[in-house]
């Protein structure tokens, strides 16, 4: 089961098409790592991560926009461009002067991908369910329109009808599992999926548009759920993340068994986070 948090007020980094808002926690002497949330969750999913982790690491949590408690932007973004406004908003607090870890999950991991093959500065990247492709079966490509299509039709829905978007992307979170408060789900919200397939599509005649499908040029550490009815990566993903050095493991979980299993996932992010040599990470992760 999922819940919703809700976060305090953020700084933000605004440009001319949004805002993505940013918390930080620690000392910035420590090194940093960076966290990127997915739908429908903000900032809050990784609470119990940083009161975790913000005595060792300087963390800096992401809020993506219209993720918070107010529309930041009707035009939306692609992932793309969340990346480009990632950068821009880690440059403005000086983070891209050294290198940084990202921890990531949902399309928080999708957006992680598109930054590292696009900028330097990851150093690693513990990636949470999600693959840069998904596999191709029939169950999962039937699992995955099933939801993802009615919150493609609650972005354009809500443009003309906030009310009837907003019941849609609630109506799909509750089907998806999400439980808490569930009100906080909203349409416009909801531009990450349409954006994911404009450009899709446009990368079939366009490459501009392709986004990130390859094993990252860093370590990656590739933690899964089990138990999800859905595969968000590909065996072929795995075993090119352990062919290049990184890790990978199965939880015995859903889609958010970074909660469920916290007590689980939390000293994997740490010791693959801190280990150097990566023969010593693969023996925690089997």
């Amino acid at each position: 089961m999922a819940v919703i948090n809700s976060s305090q007020k953020m700084p933000t980094y605004q440009d001319d098409d949004g805002a993505i808002s940013i918390k930080t926690f620690g000392s910035d002497k420590n090194r940093s790592v960076v966290f990127i949330h997915g739908w429908p969750d903000d900032d809050g999913l990784w609470d119990k991560y940083i009161d975790a982790m913000s005595h060792r690491w300087y963390c800096v949590v992401v809020r993506l926009p219209n993720f918070g408690s107010s529309l930041d932007t009707r035009r939306g973004h692609s992932v793309i461009q969340l990346a480009d406004m990632l950068h821009n908003t880690l440059d403005s607090i000086g983070l891209t002067e050294s290198e940084f870890d990202l921890v990531i999950h949902d399309w928080g991991a999708v957006i992680g991908y598109c930054y590292e093959r696009k900028y330097r500065g990851v150093r690693k990247i513990v990636a949470l369910d999600i693959g840069p492709t998904f596999e191709k079966s029939i169950k999962n490509i039937v699992l995955i329109t099933s939801y993802q299509t009615p919150l493609v039709f609650s972005w354009w829905i809500g443009k003309v009808l906030p009310i009837a978007g907003n019941w849609l992307a609630r109506l799909t979170a509750f089907g998806c599992g999400i439980r808490g408060n569930i009100k906080r789900v909203t349409w416009d919200m909801s531009y990450l999926y349409y954006f994911y397939l404009r450009d899709n599509t446009l990368s079939l005649f366009n490459k501009k548009y392709a986004l990130a499908s390859g094993v990252p040029d860093c370590p990656v550490c590739f933690m899964y759920g089990s138990e999800s009815p859905i595969a968000f990566f590909t065996n072929e993903w795995i075993e090119n993340i352990e062919k290049s050095g990184g890790v990978s493991k199965a939880i015995p979980g859903d889609h958010w068994f970074l909660h469920s299993h916290f007590d689980e996932v939390l000293p994997l992010i740490e010791t693959f986070l801190t280990t150097e040599k990566p023969d010593n990470v693969l023996k925690f992760a089997l």
